[in-house]
């Protein structure tokens, strides 16, 4: 836009995506080319979007909220699956766990057990122990999250579903 060029995280390409998939994984340059193409929105130097009429600024308002919330969702889940690996450093280590973190490793494995039962074995995870820190499960952490505010606030359950997936997805190519 103008001299400036926008990316979404890491430089990435999602591809042609439909809105639903823009709102999940928060892609700036979806939105200011439809905001282009529409001639709704206006991206000025400090980047602040300008709605022209009370629709868009409805419109606005409802995708900046979904956006925020997508974050939100990114960055609890990722929180989860980085403390569980860090925790699992720690056990194979030998350190001792702070209390809060034995707290988190006993709330994590208990809810894989829970996530477990009735599986079959190909389906079921690993709990977190000196072996395992990996949870980048999209299934158990949209499982598991489902009822946490960050979850519950996306605007669907399939947009939270794709918000997560996309994390495990990075995860695992990491």
């Amino acid at each position: 836009v103008g001299d400036a060029e926008f990316y979404c995280a890491n430089h990435k390409s999602h591809g042609h995506i439909s809105l639903k998939d823009a709102i999940a994984k928060s892609c700036n340059t979806f939105f200011i080319s439809w905001g282009r193409r529409h001639t709704v929105m206006i991206l000025t130097e400090e980047h602040i979007i300008r709605c022209g009429n009370r629709k868009n600024r409805e419109l606005y308002k409802k995708l900046d909220a979904y956006c925020f919330a997508s974050k939100n969702l990114h960055n609890y889940a990722n929180y989860l699956i980085i403390q569980c690996g860090r925790i699992s450093d720690k056990l194979a280590k030998g350190e001792e766990l702070l209390e809060w973190e034995t707290s988190l490793l006993q709330e994590i494995n208990g809810a894989i057990h829970s996530y477990n039962e009735g599986r079959q074995d190909e389906k079921c995870l690993c709990p977190i122990d000196s072996q395992n820190g990996f949870i980048a499960n999209a299934y158990f952490l949209s499982w598991h999250l489902k009822a946490s505010e960050p979850y519950k606030e996306m605007p669907y359950a399939t947009c939270a579903q794709i918000c997560l997936q996309e994390l495990c997805r990075e995860w695992k190519s990491f």
